[in-house]
């Protein structure tokens, strides 16, 4: 054991718990920066997804990318982490919802996800699957964090 009262596996299990938040923190940072810095088109690829009524489709293409940036910072830094898992999860049910409709109507357009190039077709049923993958990641999350909290609280 080391000064902190944890051996090696409970400092590998430490690490572990964290991958999934980390990941997940990094992949909405990542997500939202071109988002960030194109808003109108993002607003472009919201509006392709035909879900929303045009009155919203602006005022939700400026500010999805900062929940997206700020959820995944909050990860990152793991602050507040069982608020920031649980958005993070409730956009990656959103995301996937919106993907597996478009994906049902037989849309042939650019998610909007990490590139908003509009040449840059992806296929729905890949996204929909890396989505639902990153929602089982903000599960794990979440979970882990409840566990945190739980712990702490009995401390």
């Amino acid at each position: 054991m080391d000064e902190t009262g944890m051996g090696n596996g409970g400092r590998a299990m430490k690490i572990l718990n964290m991958v999934p938040r980390i990941v997940v923190g990094l992949l909405l940072m990542y997500a939202s920066t071109e988002k960030l810095m194109n808003p109108d088109a993002f607003a472009v690829s919201v509006a392709n997804y035909d879900l929303l009524p045009t009155a919203l489709v602006g005022p939700v293409a400026l500010w999805l990318p900062w929940l997206e940036m700020l959820t995944g910072i909050l990860l990152v830094a793991g602050r507040f982490t069982m608020g920031a898992a649980t958005t993070a999860a409730t956009l990656m049910m959103v995301f996937s919802a919106a993907v597996g409709i478009s994906y049902l109507r037989g849309l042939d357009i650019n998610c909007g996800c990490f590139s908003l190039n509009p040449e840059s077709v992806a296929d729905m049923r890949l996204v929909l699957l890396r989505d639902l993958g990153l929602l089982a990641l903000c599960v794990i999350a979440l979970t882990r964090a409840v566990s945190e909290q739980k712990k702490a609280a009995s401390a």
